[in-house]
């Protein structure tokens, strides 16, 4: 074990807080907190100004103290102590103290659980929640911030202003050596003398902003199901939480539902246990959560989860569970229907016939949807659907594209003729696309990037209505769909798109190419896109953003990444004799400004609405083969990948695998998470950064080519085989054949694994 040491002498931690009661959220983070520096062999007291229903864990540590001056025996620890650690949720008068304490060494840490807002809490202790809200800038005081969802810490630093450099994520550890599948010792149905029974099952306090109530509308609503539909509620029910439990057992007089509202009240830990083995779906439909650790302990349970698309439960959920609208009885009913309801229909490729492929299996068929497809253009999202097609094709997949004739990314016309051809052993089918209103299009794009996504829904399908369609395209597939077993479409926002997902919901698999646009946050998207049978993205980012910012939660969901052919290598000399600059040169992607023109030359591939200046320090070589591509990498000093919307780019895996470095844009997660995870270049927050980083190249370009090596090794590691690729879209379509909450229990066990106490620890 690692003893806490500290100058020779053991660590000394204090940690404040109001309260650490059993069974709390807080309480038990407490305990968690106190065990891990007491196995490390730290000097730790808890001082608190209640110890009512006191954790035991924490009891032997405990230091009550009501007095709040700088005085006792309390104060003479916490001033002394190496490590201070304040937990807030509210208010209390010990944080009085943290002025006091900041004088000195960095040793306070800010333990930010979130303050629900008081308009969401009723009548009673708002004052304490007011005071709360109030006076959070009491973290300027600390060193470090530590908060446990993207959420609270976006909360703490939006009222705040405190620095993002200083805030620290970290999730909630639960116990899944007590948290796991198992048979109750008593199931709650023989407990209620209930018979056959669907249950529901919530955990936690009844507060206002828990939304109980509207759990006991979604029990009416369900009122034909069969089993019969009830509802369980453990949580506490004395005191201020009184007044919100009658006013659920008042509403279900009303809807007629009372005998199938359970209220347990607090239980123990055994009776706890019992409760998350015998449901059937967990449900929490707060609005407001900093993070919901009961949601972990029913996925290690092997409990499907329904949760509100509120707070933190997105990204708590991730892709193991279910969200649905806040406050929305109908979408909440709806999302418990799917989970209680049908199994998918099966994956019929092991049983058609056809030649078996080499190891013996019989071949999937395919369709693949893009808007557009072939080579004589630039696009990332077109570029990794032909990777996954030509990937299962070569794999002994048979796969069909079916595409438009239309050549352009915004401009849709009818540029190639329809009909059937054959490529690299894919069969390409071309539609017509649908006559469209263009200016109408055009209007709506504009009102949808002027609002940053925020419009209204007749804005919204006008958009959807102008977008690009092809009727004869999607009748053509609907008439061999049986024979598919999986529908690769994408990008997400185009009409076509929606279309797709929208027809064959069951067999499709959704590759959105998704990035932090205004267009992502239109909400025709989300009821179609949760219905498919799986999305499959291209860097955890993106699936983060999908799940996190947009509540795109599904248990369906998969990063693939993609494939790159890492030993095609490009051709430096020829690159650099393509450019013809005696300077070292920049491959530019995007936009440009014009820095050290006497220093290096830029290099510009691709297409695009900006002209480029005819200068000596640039060179617009346009749109290139794919060798030339490699080539011309080969031959740079580095990348230039500047773009704020990605979701993984090719360019920059393919700069990598010529040993290129990269220059790449901080704000865009996605590059700026592969810059951090493979060493292979810098990421950029500023013009000023920019300069400095090309400043440093042409200073020292040895440790850039070094950064260059890196991110080649990390191509290779990551995204060299297709084998690999290829399996994970041949389990993407497998699953497609998995009932849903099938899906969340296995997908929930694996997330609640990630958050173990061991690994915490």
């Amino acid at each position: 074990m690692n003893r806490a040491v500290q100058g020779g002498t053991l660590l000394r931690v204090a940690i404040l807080t109001e309260s650490a009661r059993a069974g709390d959220a807080i309480g038990n983070q407490v305990a968690e907190k106190l065990a891990f520096f007491v196995e490390r062999g730290a000097d730790v007291r808890v001082v608190l100004q209640s110890d009512q229903a006191l954790h035991p864990v924490v009891r032997a540590h405990a230091h009550e103290t009501v007095a709040t001056n700088p005085a006792g025996a309390a104060w003479d620890f916490v001033a002394s102590a190496d490590l201070v650690v304040v937990e807030y949720s509210q208010h209390y008068a010990l944080l009085d103290w943290l002025p006091l304490l900041a004088r000195g060494k960095p040793r306070i840490l800010f333990d930010y659980h979130g303050v629900t807002p008081p308009a969401l809490w009723g009548g009673h202790n708002r004052e304490g929640l007011e005071n709360g809200a109030r006076r959070r800038g009491l973290v300027w005081f600390a060193d470090q911030a530590l908060t446990h969802s993207r959420f609270t810490a976006d909360e703490l630093q939006k009222q705040t202003r405190f620095p993002t450099d200083r805030v620290r994520v970290l999730g909630h550890p639960i116990d899944t050596k007590q948290f796991r599948p198992a048979a109750p010792r008593r199931h709650l149905r023989d407990l209620l003398q209930l018979g056959e029974a669907t249950l529901l099952l919530y955990v936690g306090r009844v507060a206002a902003n828990k939304r109980v109530p509207l759990l006991v509308e979604a029990v009416a609503r369900l009122s034909d199901a069969l089993p019969p539909v009830h509802l369980v509620v453990i949580g506490e029910t004395r005191d201020l939480y009184e007044v919100e439990m009658r006013h659920c057992l008042q509403r279900a007089a009303e809807l007629g539902v009372s005998e199938r509202i359970h209220f347990l009240g607090h239980v123990s830990d055994e009776q706890l246990l019992d409760a998350y083995r015998s449901a059937d779906v967990f449900v929490i439909p707060s609005v407001h959560e900093g993070f919901c650790i009961p949601v972990l302990e029913a996925m290690a349970c092997g409990v499907p989860v329904v949760a509100a698309r509120a707070g933190a439960l997105p990204q708590t959920v991730g892709d193991a569970g279910l969200t649905f609208i806040a406050d929305d009885v109908r979408d909440l009913s709806r999302q418990i229907q799917r989970v209680l309801s049908g199994a998918r229909p099966p994956v019929i490729g092991l049983e058609r016939a056809g030649n078996p492929r080499q190891d013996g299996s019989r071949p999937l068929r395919v369709a693949l949807v893009a808007f557009r497809f072939g080579t004589s253009f630039v696009g990332g999202a077109e570029s990794s659907l032909r990777r996954m097609a030509l990937s299962l094709s070569q794999a002994g997949h048979q796969v069909e594209v079916l595409t438009t004739c239309t050549r352009s990314e915004h401009d849709w016309s009818n540029d190639l003729a329809p009909g059937t051809e054959k490529e690299n052993g894919l069969t390409i089918r071309r539609f017509r696309v649908d006559p469209y209103d263009r200016p109408a299009h055009l209007e709506s794009v504009r009102a949808i990037l002027e609002a940053d996504g925020h419009v209204s829904a007749k804005t919204e399908q006008q958009y959807l209505r102008h977008s690009i369609h092809s009727s004869n395209l999607l009748e053509n597939l609907r008439q061999a769909i049986p024979s598919f077993d999986a529908v690769l479409v994408g990008p997400y926002l185009f009409g076509l798109t929606h279309d797709v997902a929208s027809a064959f919901p069951e067999k499709t698999l959704l590759v959105p190419c998704l990035h932090d646009e205004p267009f992502s946050r239109l909400s025709v998207w989300r009821p179609v896109y949760e219905q498919v049978g799986g999305i499959l993205y291209h860097s955890e980012e993106e699936k983060e953003f999908g799940e996190i910012e947009l509540g795109l939660n599904h248990p369906g969901a998969k990063c693939i990444g993609t494939w790159l052919d890492v030993d095609t290598r490009g051709a430096a000399e020829r690159g650099r004799g393509l450019v013809d600059s005696e300077r070292p040169y920049l491959v530019y992607s995007r936009r440009y400004e014009q820095l050290h023109p006497n220093r290096f030359t830029f290099v510009f591939m691709g297409q695009g609405e900006i002209e480029i200046p005819n200068q000596d320090w640039t060179r617009d070589l346009g749109f290139v083969d794919e060798q030339t591509k490699l080539d011309v990498l080969a031959g740079a000093a580095a990348l230039l990948q500047l773009s704020k919307y990605e979701s993984l780019s090719l360019v920059t895996l393919e700069a990598w695998s010529q040993g290129t470095p990269v220059v790449a844009n901080q704000e865009c997660a996605v590059l700026a998470g592969l810059v951090e995870r493979s060493g292979g270049g810098r990421a950029v927050t500023s013009f000023e950064d920019f300069a400095a980083a090309l400043d440093d190249l042409r200073q020292q370009p040895e440790s850039w080519q070094r950064m260059g090596r890196l991110g080649q090794a990390y191509v290779r590691s990551h995204y060299g085989s297709a084998v690999k690729f290829t399996q994970a879209l041949e389990e993407a379509i497998a699953d497609l054949a998995t009932p849903l909450a099938q899906q969340m229990r296995r997908q929930g066990l694996a997330r609640a694994a990630r958050h173990d106490r061991k690994l915490w620890r």
